[in-house]
């Protein structure tokens, strides 16, 4: 039940996002800037990357199979869907193509309810190692 809901509102602010990125990728350049979001449910982070999302969502795989901290629990290769454990912290990581030749990560996880690092922290560090994978300069946004 929780997983579903997860993914119900992961799905949904990805879509808000896209809406918004497709937006403005048609009037300038794309920064990759990451942004972020917390909710009392969800921690969220997103980035565009002038990139095709088969080799971003290859990247992804690339950077959680070499990080031994990190386990994956289930994936979908055709929706280019991660989901995983690091710690006792779940998350999920979803590359999305926007248009040809520019694709979106959204990473999201459940709010903590304890005072440990914040899974938006490991949501933005998962994008910055695939970020680093694809030979990207990301930034963080200010919250």
């Amino acid at each position: 039940m929780k997983s579903r809901r997860f993914r119900i509102l992961a799905v949904a602010l990805a879509s808000v996002v896209l809406l918004s990125a497709a937006a403005q990728a048609q009037w300038g350049a794309v920064v990759h800037v990451v942004r972020r979001m917390r909710t009392p449910d969800m921690d969220v982070a997103t980035v565009m990357l002038e990139a095709k999302a088969d080799a971003v969502y290859q990247a992804v795989l690339k950077n959680l199979t070499a990080n031994d901290k990190v386990k994956i629990t289930h994936r979908n290769d055709k929706d280019r869907v991660v989901e995983f454990t690091a710690g006792s912290r779940d998350a999920a990581i979803q590359v999305d193509q926007v248009t040809e030749g520019l694709a979106q990560i959204t990473v999201g996880s459940p709010t903590p309810r304890t005072l440990q690092k914040s899974t938006t922290d490991l949501a933005v560090d998962q994008i910055l190692a695939v970020c680093k994978q694809m030979g990207v300069t990301c930034t963080v946004g200010s919250h």
